[in-house]
């Protein structure tokens, strides 16, 4: 007998197996398959077998068979044991030493990470207004001091429990001083001052931006003369993390962010855009803007999955964050409309650009549309109580990426298409990433006094995606959401 693995791809029919003898057992697969032996089709599943019987003395039963793959979205190895004979199952006695697994789409094996959360998720807001690309929504007062008209003097980044973090220079120790941190909603509230960051780090060069990840903490960027492309770890003392790959011809690199977990995006004056795994210390993808030029402020918009790049008042570039593709570029007259004399490095939120004004004392942040766009549905998932009450807010306001469309009834909300991923968005705060359902086994919506599901799937120690669970569904809101997902799922940047 002899192990035979081959690979399916999705709807495959057909693929001729070279395998001799008058038995068949199929070992491991996630989804049943056909076998077709001497033109006879069988559906198997793990742990069938099929014997076929010899009709001449001295010859094998067959000498080869097809197999199909009943999936029309899977791809996935499939292992059979062919011999002679027959097949036995070897049976193992004595004290084994085991540990709980769980299997993935594809039958592969994993420890069991998996947790459960619980909470109250609903929609927040089904407003759906049009805008005009420049139209300023809001003003928000910081009451943070005006340091100076300088473009590079203030900078807008995402921070942790969903809020924003805003740098503003402080020179009183000196023209080479320090940031000062203030921790803002993305209401504009300031929250309190959390603290100072460098505006140059001796012996390396000056910081030309910060990025924040709750893997990485915080992350400075070094970008003038000196040690261009460097990144370094903020905390008690400053340390080398990293050198992005730069082109020696065009050393310039001015701004980075987070678009995944491990993964930055930056901008080279070479005109490459490149995605760097800061775990693997690789390339990713890259994409030439076409153009001789170090754009100020490259953002991640996790709602839209984009990322969007702009230098001085010019134009503003957006591209997939997935595929690295051209989406736009926007005329830079249109876009900054508010901002004649410059901007600072910026932020963007479910296509809000959030700016602060250099020429106010106190300094004002403003929040407009960066493109011609009609605003999306909002979510909040909040802490689950003993009696269905909302005991503590989680979020709010989130930007799901999810395809879902929210329609108002007399009670609430209905929520109908990828509810799964909009709810553990709504709770994470954060992108789920395109595998999310091979990290899910276990999703149940429930309303009202008796708790009965709305809607349920689970599938044990399997993945939904394993037994072929689709995130499609509807769910009325408010509700309580249980589900239970491994460690493993990478999630992406902040909604």
């Amino acid at each position: 007998m002899s192990d035979k693995k081959v690979y399916l791809k999705a709807g495959q029919t057909g693929l001729k197996v070279d395998a001799t003898g008058n038995y068949i057992f199929l070992k491991s697969s996630p989804v049943p398959v056909r076998v077709l032996v001497n033109e006879n089709p069988t559906t198997m599943t793990p742990g069938s077998k099929i014997r076929v019987p010899i009709t001449e003395p001295g010859r094998a039963a067959f000498d080869s068979f097809q197999v199909d793959n009943l999936s029309n979205e899977l791809e996935f190895p499939v292992v059979f044991d062919v011999g002679t004979g027959d097949y036995d199952q070897y049976i193992m006695t004595g004290e084994v030493q085991t540990e709980d697994v769980v299997r993935g789409a594809f039958g592969d094996v994993r420890p069991d990470t998996r947790q459960t959360r619980e909470f109250i998720f609903t929609s927040t807001s089904r407003d759906q207004t049009p805008y005009s690309q420049g139209d300023v929504v809001q003003e928000y007062k910081t009451g943070v001091g005006y340091i100076s008209e300088s473009e590079s003097q203030n900078k807008i980044i995402d921070g942790p429990n969903d809020e924003l973090w805003f740098f503003n220079r402080n020179d009183e120790g000196g023209e080479d001083s320090a940031y000062n941190i203030y921790r803002m909603t993305k209401e504009g509230e300031v929250i309190d001052f959390s603290g100072r960051a460098p505006y140059s780090i001796d012996g390396a060069g000056t910081v030309g931006d910060f990025a924040y990840s709750e893997k990485y903490g915080l992350l400075a960027l070094i970008s003038s003369p000196g040690e261009y492309g460097w990144v370094y770890t903020i905390g008690g003392t400053f340390e080398k993390l990293l050198e992005l790959p730069i082109n020696p011809d065009y050393e310039t690199v001015n701004s980075f962010c987070f678009i995944r977990e491990d993964v930055v995006a930056y901008q080279r004056r070479d005109g490459e855009v490149i995605a760097y795994d800061l775990n693997k210390k690789a390339v990713l993808k890259s994409y030439n803007i076409g153009s001789i030029t170090t754009y100020d402020s490259v953002r991640y918009d996790a709602a839209t999955d984009t990322i969007w790049m702009a230098y001085g008042s010019s134009d503003l570039i957006i591209i997939n964050a997935e595929t690295f593709e051209l989406i736009s570029e926007q005329d830079g007259t249109k876009v900054w409309p508010a901002f004649p004399t410059g901007k600072t490095q910026w932020l963007v939120k479910a296509n809000f650009v959030y700016m602060a004004k250099n020429d106010q004392d106190p300094l004002i942040i403003q929040k407009f549309a960066g493109i011609d766009f009609t605003t999306i549905p909002t979510f909040g998932a909040y802490e689950a109580g003993s009696e269905y009450r909302y005991v503590m807010q989680k979020r709010k306001e989130v930007y799901s990426g999810a395809d879902v469309q929210v329609f108002e009834v007399a009670d609430g909300a209905l929520i109908n298409g990828e509810v799964i991923r909009c709810a553990l968005e709504s709770f994470y705060g954060r992108r789920m990433p395109k595998n999310y359902m091979n990290h899910v086994y276990h999703f149940a919506a429930s309303r009202g006094g008796t708790g009965l599901p709305i809607q349920s799937k689970g599938g044990g120690n399997n993945t939904l995606e394993r037994i072929k669970e689709t995130d499609s569904g509807a769910v009325l809101t408010p509700c309580r959401i249980t589900i239970t997902h491994d460690s493993d799922i990478e999630m992406g940047g902040y909604l």
